[in-house]
């Protein structure tokens, strides 16, 4: 994990993805306005505000460091190096589809980086104030060879498409797959133009219909995730001592293993103890990692209700409900036969009419988190990414993958051959 490197795609950067730092001071967070989104295995996430700025996802990891003593993974390492890894893919399809130009908006400070390391790669100077040029010739195809000298080189330098297996199934497809977003990849695909660009919604289709064995993947292949801004060092102990009871991290207990934020002081004797630290070594800071917020949906909302109404809170709330509608019933008077009953069935008309238009919005709801859902996982097996044996519906909001953790990468540990497939949504979103 670095700070200072910018963001590039070269075949040493995907094999060893590098999250930068955060250049958020955790110190300025409002924990007033802080809310307790969950925790789990790895450890827990708040939304946060850090001074006017907001709202952000932050997670901070139950581990200090490493643990040598159990055979497993280290959360804060596999959740940024695959943020890193999610970063390059997306600056390396936006660099192609843009002809060499820096891209805007939400990736915009990606893209810009993007921009600067691969020129860098290629040795090129004196050539950021031609960017505009550049564009220009990759929209004109071959029409360089017929241009100057200067003109056929900067053509030629331009990175080239991503192609990748239409149907990876092992770990040496996955791996392929996964450097074919590598700036050398695309620049040894360049004059390539045999296959087309396939969006998310139709790479499904795409798969099982091409008679070749590669397919071409472009911007819109890519999916959304959630953004990150990159991780923080902090001591947790110190960060949670400052929190109001309300958003305060319980100890989670998941698998018989009891998970809470690490001691450090506890943390260093164990490895002073097993030899791997010195008693004047400094405490480890903990680290933790900001997202962006993703906005529930209508199907979040509506999973939310259903895990409420089955509490004895939501139960409580149910009965006082109904009790308040049989006083107000009571309230209207005296009423002729025929009048209660029309009052009776017009109440019943319009509860039917809301519950029929509530279950269209959801069933509209419950199709587009399925389509982005789907999308993702389609785009994840087709870079060689893997989900864990076990995913839920919790890592997900919106049909937007939140917990990075939850996917595996083909050249980090936990990566297994056996769960490299296209996981169904109905899996996906298993509570």
């Amino acid at each position: 994990m670095t700070d200072d490197k910018p963001l590039s795609f070269t075949v040493a950067d995907l094999k060893t993805p590098k999250l930068r730092r955060c250049t958020f001071d955790v110190d300025t967070i409002d924990w007033r306005r802080a809310r307790l989104l969950g925790a789990g295995l790895d450890g827990c996430v708040w939304r946060v505000f850090f001074g006017d700025r907001g709202p952000y996802a932050l997670k901070l990891f139950w581990d200090a460091g490493v643990t040598y003593d159990i055979s497993w993974y280290w959360a804060a390492q596999r959740e940024c190096q695959n943020a890193a890894l999610l970063q390059m893919l997306r600056a390396s399809l936006d660099w192609e589809g843009q002809g060499g130009q820096r891209v805007q908006g939400v990736q915009g400070v990606q893209g810009a980086q993007a921009v600067q390391a691969v020129q860098a790669a290629q040795g090129k100077k004196g050539e950021e104030g031609e960017e505009g040029d550049q564009g220009d010739q990759g929209d004109q195809g071959e029409q360089g060879e017929q241009g100057e000298q200067g003109e056929q080189n900067k053509q030629e330098n331009l990175p080239g498409t991503v192609l990748v297996h239409a149907n990876p199934q092992t770990l040496e497809d996955a791996l392929s797959n996964l450097m074919a977003f590598s700036l050398e990849a695309k620049q040894r695909n360049q004059t390539n133009e045999t296959s087309q660009s396939v969006p998310p919604s139709q790479v499904q289709h795409q798969v099982q219909s091409q008679t070749s064995e590669v397919i071409r993947l472009g911007r819109d292949s890519m999916p959304r995730f959630a953004q990150c801004h990159g991780w923080l060092r902090v001591d947790g102990i110190a960060l949670v001592r400052r929190m109001p009871l309300g958003v305060f991290p319980a100890v989670q207990v998941v698998d018989k293993h009891k998970r809470y934020v690490q001691d450090l002081q506890e943390f260093k004797d164990w490895k002073v103890q097993v030899g791997l630290a010195d008693a004047a070594d400094e405490l480890e800071l903990h680290y933790a990692i900001v997202y962006e917020y993703v906005e529930s949906g209508g199907m979040d909302r509506e999973r939310a209700r259903v895990r409420h109404s089955k509490t004895w809170q939501g139960q409580q709330q149910a009965k006082a409900k109904a009790e308040a509608e049989a006083k107000e019933a009571l309230a209207v008077g005296v009423e002729t036969r025929n009048q209660r009953a029309q009052r009776e069935a017009l109440a019943a008309r319009q509860k039917e009419q809301k519950e029929k238009q509530r279950q269209e919005r959801l069933k509209e709801d419950q199709q587009q988190e399925h389509d982005r859902v789907a999308a993702v996982a389609r785009f994840l097996h087709l870079v060689g990414i893997s989900f864990c044996p076990q995913s839920l519906e919790c890592n997900w909001k919106n049909g937007v993958l939140i917990d990075h953790s939850d996917i595996i990468s083909p050249r980090s540990y936990g990566w297994a051959q056996m769960w490299y497939r296209i996981r169904s949504v109905e899996k996906l979103l298993a509570e």
